[in-house]
């Protein structure tokens, strides 16, 4: 377990390149990047602004890949599905995180004809942010088809 948890640390520490309900549906602006490559299977470092939460989700079997993150500030949500990053903006999100609450997220990419769902377990705190455990992340396709992933994380906030 603590092993896990160690292992857990050092994926936030690389994710985080720091300076210092019911779901809610959101609808997708997705931004193409040309220079993107073909196929992407973790999400790169991402940097918080100072006193910012988000939320880092990676895999939870080997090789743990960064397969989401929520940036509460800026209201942008990066989710790598099927070899691609979708980058949807949302609004407000439900929850207050302490533990033993929900954890969801319900996201709409339209053009793409996906749904995103996101659940978990709000868990205890730890040196790298309050844990959210037990996530599955469902991608569901127009035609009925779902892909569904274990994610474990957690929420961080940068001091500032």
């Amino acid at each position: 377990m603590r092993l896990a948890l160690a292992a857990l640390v050092g994926l936030i520490a690389s994710a985080c390149a720091s300076d210092g309900a019911a779901p809610q549906r959101n609808v997708a602006e997705t931004a193409a990047n040309p220079a993107a490559p073909d196929h992407v299977a973790s999400l790169p470092a991402q940097q918080l602004a100072p006193g910012a939460c988000g939320v880092f989700l990676f895999e939870a079997r080997p090789p743990n890949h960064f397969a989401v993150f929520e940036d509460e500030a800026a209201r942008i949500m990066k989710i790598v599905h099927a070899g691609q990053v979708y980058e949807i903006r949302f609004s407000d999100q439900p929850g207050a995180f302490l533990p033993g609450e929900d954890y969801r997220r319900a996201f709409e990419a339209r053009e793409e004809n996906l749904t995103f769902l996101l659940s978990g377990r709000v868990g205890e705190n730890t040196a790298a942010g309050r844990r959210i455990e037990d996530v599955i992340l469902t991608a569901r396709q127009l035609d009925g088809t779902r892909t569904v992933r274990p994610l474990t994380g957690v929420r961080r906030c940068m001091d500032g």
